[in-house]
């Protein structure tokens, strides 16, 4: 898989969006689910595929980096205008 992670710089926008009111940076399965208005079981198999990002545990926790799904997300139009899959 060929997704290019975010920089600590890069990410460090999505914390300060945190505190000017904006969705938080690290988000939860059903977060993930409703903002790809997908169900939380299709968020499990895509992480499983290796064409959505991997998680991060943060104790009992399991979080996606905002920053990650922007870029994933960003990925998945530069596939639909060109026609090529950029992912796998």
């Amino acid at each position: 898989m060929s997704t290019r992670h975010p920089t600590t710089s890069e990410c460090q926008d999505d914390v300060s969006s945190v505190a000017r009111g904006h969705p938080p940076a690290l988000l939860r399965a059903v977060d993930v689910a409703t903002l790809l208005a997908i169900s939380v079981r299709c968020v499990w198999r895509l992480v499983a595929s290796g064409d959505l990002p991997r998680p991060i545990k943060l104790g009992g926790s399991t979080r996606w980096r905002a920053c990650d799904l922007e870029a994933f997300i960003a990925e998945c139009r530069a596939e639909r205008k060109t026609g090529v899959r950029v992912r796998r």
